[in-house]
């Protein structure tokens, strides 16, 4: 009930991770990737044995464009509701091609309506799923993951927790380090990254050595330089 569709070589180059979450009545996804990639998405779907057309919701980690630009074409053709955190919403519908990252990517950010607002630790019902959104900033300031249990399957979904720094969309070395501290008390069977994922013999592999780099000083100098750039 849970599959990759986009990201990491199965759609555009640039689109972070697309997952799909089945549910008994409907499609879901968390994050959608680019406008670009999103004809690859529509495919990746189709191909197991799903219509698009069913996808009810889409669910943003975070406001950046390789995660959330291809949002306005599901909006056009199938209607999907768009949900996203209090911060992002204000930065996907105003022109700001810095705080989404555009600029990374050489794109013009096309602003968009955000249908609903989601509340940090207040749980979501999608079907049968029930989603706690927890506020993993650090990355970006709205960066949001999603704790969800999937066929008996702890899986976290991290946005882009340890992504790339940079102060023209807001990045926080201190606030990345309260963020891992978080994922590190979650028991988490799959974790998935805004642009991979990891089963569970390195889940807590992975964990430990990120706390490990964000404690360790030189780390966090280095990110610190980063962020000033």
């Amino acid at each position: 009930n849970f599959y990759v569709v986009g990201g990491m070589g199965t759609s555009y180059q640039w689109d972070g991770m697309v997952y799909l979450l089945i549910g008994d009545s409907g499609l879901y996804l968390i994050d959608c990737g680019t406008s670009t990639g999103f004809n690859k998405i529509l495919e990746n779907i189709k191909k197991i044995g799903h219509q698009p057309k069913n996808v009810k919701k889409i669910i943003l980690t975070h406001a950046h464009f390789d995660h959330f630009d291809g949002g306005y074409l599901w909006k056009q053709k199938f209607g999907t509701e768009i949900l996203v955190n209090p911060i992002g919403k204000e930065i996907i519908e105003s022109k700001n091609n810095e705080k989404t990252a555009a600029f990374i990517f050489g794109r013009e950010h096309n602003p968009y309506k955000v249908d609903k607002v989601i509340e940090f630790n207040k749980d979501m019902i999608l079907d049968k799923y029930v989603l706690t959104p927890i506020h993993l900033p650090g990355h970006t300031p709205d960066n949001t993951g999603f704790y969800v249990k999937v066929d008996g399957n702890d899986v976290c979904i991290t946005g882009d927790v340890c992504g790339a720094f940079n102060k023209k969309w807001g990045s926080d070395v201190q606030q990345e380090k309260d963020s891992v501290k978080k994922l590190v008390g979650l028991d988490i069977d799959i974790l998935c990254h805004g642009h991979r994922y990891f089963t569970k013999d390195l889940v807590s592999p992975l964990l430990e050595n990120w706390k490990f780099l964000c404690e360790d000083e030189m780390f966090a100098y280095f990110l610190a330089r980063r962020h000033q750039k």
